[in-house]
């Protein structure tokens, strides 16, 4: 009698976790389905891509850009954009990239809070050229632009906190769109950002020779 209790039991109990798996499963599959909804609703260009584990689903954006954000019915560019999406209800973590995204990556940042995370290519770089190479046009006012208009994009689907970072140069770029744009994000958080006072530094060279006196006292 115990042995088909002890049978009876373990067939309850598999069944539950059968019905459980499948129920979030159906959850999952449901919401990819209303976030490609409301990708397809923004109007951007977007493909499935292959992304961490981590994440139920990550997609490559292509946003359509004013080359000059003065002029939005000039000659516009496509934006390479990498959202890879953990939950609706989750902070996002917008990280921008100073050069070419060559391929999407999860930042430190996004897996200390668990969060969204939207990884922005720069203009003029990789896929994110305009047909004219028209200089002029590569500023820190216009690439500020640039990350506003994702934002305001996403948000329409994000509705949580913002977290902003990059590093090095995309550490820079972080600051620039947070001094231009101080109400899209509600926190910065910007890794290795040199920040020049001129377009000639002067600091470059006492940096570059307090950091080479360190290098000789440790070799001694």
């Amino acid at each position: 009698m115990r042995y088909f209790k002890t049978i009876r039991f373990s067939l309850i109990l598999f069944s539950s976790l059968v019905i459980l798996s499948n129920c979030q499963t159906s959850d999952k599959v449901n919401e990819n389905l209303r976030i490609i909804e409301k990708l397809k609703a923004l109007g951007v260009e977007f493909i499935t891509e292959s992304g961490d584990t981590l994440y139920r689903q990550t997609y490559k954006l292509m946003i359509e850009q004013p080359l000059d954000h003065n002029n939005p019915e000039g000659e516009k560019f496509m934006q390479k954009v990498y959202l890879s999406h953990f939950d609706l209800n989750k902070p996002v973590v917008f990280s921008i990239d100073g050069y070419s995204a060559n391929r999407n990556r999860i930042f430190e940042l996004t897996k200390i809070i668990g969060a969204n995370q939207v990884y922005v290519e720069h203009r003029f770089f990789g896929e994110s050229k305009p047909q004219n190479y028209n200089w002029n046009y590569l500023d820190i006012k216009q690439a500020a632009a640039d990350h506003h208009r994702v934002i305001e994009l996403l948000k329409t689907i994000y509705k949580g906190k913002w977290v902003s970072t990059g590093i090095s140069k995309g550490g820079q770029t972080t600051i620039f769109h947070r001094y231009f744009y101080p109400d899209d994000v509600d926190v910065s958080v910007p890794y290795v950002a040199p920040l020049c006072f001129s377009a000639q530094e002067s600091r470059v060279l006492g940096f570059c020779f307090g950091v080479f006196i360190c290098f000789l006292a440790m070799a001694i």
